[in-house]
């Protein structure tokens, strides 16, 4: 790296031409430190969900877990081949028409609230137009919603222009990015923190 690349651990936003280049830390606006070697949280999804995500089909990813970060994420497409995946031929046909892209990063998006599947339909509806105006048949059908499991409401997702092949992790996972992937990354981060910002102020 011939310089190096600052950035906030909370937003993302590059501060590299706000800080002195000694310095290895400071506080961005949002109260986020700002760091020296930048990294994403990711997370790990089947296809042919993720790349449902990451088109903006899919905006509420169902775990077993939740979470209490919020904030942008980069999704990750897994390993495994869609056609080995449950449920997946019919999506196949219904939303996708190319190729799926597997062991991939593919969008970023950022993860608006996580919500007891119990108290999504309340949720979503105090909190429409935000977000959907409650659970629609389309979301259902790319789910796995029984109860005692998590919503994950998803926001803004935008697709990056060259997808970075990588491993990738359970849970949610840190991606530390080359100097050129970084280079490609802060373009995509930065038009889709400025999609989301007048939302987040709902979601505090």
């Amino acid at each position: 790296m011939k310089e190096t690349k600052m950035c906030c651990s909370r937003c993302y936003k590059d501060m590299s031409n706000h800080v002195p280049a000694y310095a290895s830390s400071g506080v961005c606006d949002c109260g986020g430190l700002i760091q020296a070697t930048p990294h994403f949280k990711a997370l790990t999804i089947h296809q042919p969900w993720a790349t449902l995500v990451a088109q903006g089909i899919k905006t509420i990813e169902t775990r077993s877990w939740p979470t209490k970060y919020r904030g942008p994420i980069l999704i990750h497409s897994s390993n495994q081949p869609p056609n080995k995946t449950k449920g997946a031929a019919p999506l196949l046909k219904k939303y996708i028409f190319n190729e799926l892209p597997t062991g991939q990063l593919l969008a970023f998006t950022t993860i608006l609230s996580c919500v007891q599947i119990e108290h999504l339909n309340a949720f979503l509806n105090n909190h429409y137009p935000y977000t959907l105006p409650n659970l629609t048949e389309k979301e259902q059908e790319l789910g796995f919603y029984q109860p005692d499991r998590f919503a994950w409401i998803l926001s803004q997702p935008t697709p990056l222009h060259n997808p970075i092949p990588t491993k990738g992790a359970l849970s949610l996972w840190h991606y530390y990015p080359t100097a050129n992937q970084l280079n490609e990354l802060f373009p995509t981060l930065s038009e889709h923190n400025k999609s989301t910002k007048p939302i987040l102020q709902y979601f505090k």
